[in-house]
């Protein structure tokens, strides 16, 4: 096995049916250029591993400060206490852990392997519309990757969806989108100045790459627009009005729309992190957004409503 077999890969879900229609397997690529204030997956912003750390889960064992290779993790006081500024990542310590009070995001994975793990619910996919989507993370920060991924499981006939922030090279983009047979493409914000508070990175890239994803016709169809919805901060009827007015303007009208929910604040608070917390919309507040983009002749679907 070569080093270019594996590439860090940080979980894969099956049986997903919120990653593009049908039941589908999601595999999250490590990397991402955003780092978004609310985000569900904080652990797969870096490009390197992280430990994750479960203190409720914990027996005190004390068995990972004896196995850290390099001595970031000490235990005194009947207290686990790790310096994350001096890890290296190696994620030895996890394989002393019997609890699963300690756990790697993010591990390497032979392409033949992960293969075999996306074409294991074909049968699935077949029945429901389903298939596989390449997401993150970022999925073009394993764009070459992700790539031979995508062309092996296209020849052996499964749908392809990809996920994106839209922050990267479009000729990276272009390439994974012109064989996939669906686009997610996630808007966050509107205005870039607010953009770069919430996500660290203006927005002025990522709207250039939707333009020109949609000047061109065969991608255009693909396009599934996203949109997290975050009280009070994205989610004014005047902000979803120009995105309304954006996505008219450049002729797409399929919006998927992600009300806010809390899931990365534990996963952040496990990688030593506290993550800002915020509201989910009212039932009554997301009918008006529906009732704006609707007006504005668009295709919506709150995620997670029957």
């Amino acid at each position: 096995m070569t080093k270019k077999d594996q590439r860090l890969i940080g979980g894969i879900q099956r049986f997903s049916t919120e990653d593009g229609p049908g039941i589908r397997t999601t595999l999250f690529f490590k990397g991402c250029p955003l780092d978004c204030k609310w985000c569900h997956n904080p652990e797969l912003i870096s490009n390197q591993k992280e430990i994750l750390y479960y203190e409720q889960k914990c027996i005190k064992c004390g068995g990972c400060a004896a196995a850290c290779p390099h001595h970031v993790i000490t235990f005194e006081h009947n207290e686990i206490s790790i310096d994350r500024k001096s890890c290296r990542h190696c994620a030895i310590c996890t394989s002393h852990c019997f609890t699963g009070a300690l756990k790697a995001a993010g591990e390497e994975k032979e392409k033949d392997s992960l293969i075999k793990t996306l074409l294991s619910d074909k049968t699935f996919y077949e029945q429901t519309g389903g298939g596989v989507t390449l997401s993150g993370g970022e999925v073009t920060s394993q764009a070459e990757y992700a790539y031979e991924l995508e062309e092996i499981l296209v020849k052996k006939g499964i749908d392809i969806a990809i996920d994106t922030c839209g922050h990267c090279r479009y000729e990276n983009l272009e390439k994974l989108c012109k064989d996939a047979k669906h686009i997610l493409f996630d808007i966050k914000c509107f205005d870039s100045q607010k953009h770069e508070e919430l996500t660290g990175v203006r927005n002025d890239l990522i709207i250039e790459n939707l333009r020109k994803l949609a000047e061109d016709a065969s991608l255009r169809s693909k396009i599934i627009i996203r949109m997290p919805l975050i009280h009070p901060v994205n989610d004014s009827l005047e902000e979803l009005n120009q995105i309304g007015m954006l996505l008219n303007e450049i002729g797409l009208d399929v919006v998927n729309l992600i009300p806010y929910h809390e899931l990365g604040t534990g996963k952040a608070k496990s990688m030593g992190l506290a993550q800002d917390t915020y509201e989910t919309p009212s039932v009554e507040h997301l009918d008006e957004i529906v009732a704006t983009l609707v007006k504005r002749g668009l295709h919506v679907t709150v995620m997670g409503r029957e």
